[in-house]
């Protein structure tokens, strides 16, 4: 696997990624300094090189082209550091490596800005529409075992902890700033506000009278596997004290973390290590929580 780092990319940080084994040229050095990016993308393509930059133009670019090459890891970070990046990158190589974007192959890492790429590509690839009623269906049940969902970092993973626990979601996760995260699920959900089925302020409630449109019941094994984790969860925070929607996020990143690194010696301190690394300004609080976590996921058998 070979890297072109755009020109908004540190000298120092392809250096740093150099030292952990990785090919990686600046595009200054392959002639590209005063390149267009469509001209910088084409390179890519054609080369068989994987993207790294910090431009938004190059992701909306490839998303309106409609590209499937070249994949691209487009970095938005708090605090841009030369470990930072190269920490997030080598993460999103460990991800892709295991499970290939089906869609234009762009990582993204960042909740917010790339809302309109995502829908872009959304409009692209449509959905069988039985999929989402199913989906749906299958969100109604959730609000009547979670009742309230506390926001939408609360819903984003709720939704992913069903994905984990055997419900069928037809929505991707990847790595964000917030830990596991699907823009297409974020999209839809706008989508459910505008039929009226979800309304926002803070806390999402369920419309009980559209909810009606869509009966269909988990399947009794899986609907009781996923009230026991919510349960568990739920009565974990009340006894400690934990902000639920800080562990729900801690819980769920240490999963996503745990399925797409390999690691020699103890798992768990590896993962721990490299969440610390991931989300350095939640380091201290998900410290007080991630052993709880941690045990909560071995309870449920997602993690061994």
């Amino acid at each position: 696997m070979r890297f072109l780092a755009n020109m908004c990319i540190s000298p120092k940080t392809v250096e740093f990624l150099r030292s952990l084994g990785y090919e990686v040229d600046r595009a200054s050095v392959l002639g590209l300094s005063r390149s267009k990016d469509r001209e910088i993308i084409d390179y890519a393509a054609v080369n068989s090189m994987v993207l790294i930059t910090m431009d938004l133009d190059v992701g909306r670019i490839i998303a309106l082209l409609g590209r499937r090459k070249p994949s691209v890891i487009l970095l938005r970070l708090r605090k841009p550091t030369v470990e930072n990046i190269a920490h997030t990158i080598e993460f999103h190589i460990l991800y892709a490596f295991k499970h290939p974007c089906r869609q234009s192959k762009i990582l993204y890492n960042r909740l917010g800005k790339h809302t309109r790429v995502a829908s872009m590509m959304n409009k692209a690839q449509p959905r069988d529409s039985g999929l989402l009623y199913e989906f749906t269906a299958n969100l109604v049940n959730i609000f009547k075992i979670r009742g309230t969902i506390l926001g939408k970092l609360d819903l984003q993973k709720t939704v992913y902890f069903m994905k984990r626990l055997g419900v069928k979601i037809p929505f991707e996760f990847r790595w964000n700033l917030l830990g596991p995260y699907s823009y297409e699920l974020a999209h839809y959900c706008t989508l459910l506000e505008i039929k009226g089925l979800l309304s926002y302020s803070g806390t999402f409630r369920l419309n009980e009278e559209k909810a009606e449109e869509y009966r269909l019941d988990l399947p009794k094994d899986v609907a009781e596997k996923i009230k026991r984790f919510f349960e568990d969860m739920d009565g974990l925070c009340e006894e400690k004290g934990y902000d639920r929607v800080v562990f729900i996020e801690c819980a769920a990143s240490l999963d996503f973390i745990n399925q797409n690194i390999t690691a020699e010696g103890s798992r768990k301190d590896a993962v721990f290590s490299l969440l610390e690394k991931l989300k350095p300004e939640k380091a201290e609080k998900f410290r007080e929580m991630r052993e709880d976590a941690w045990m909560l996921l071995i309870r449920e058998k997602l993690v061994d």
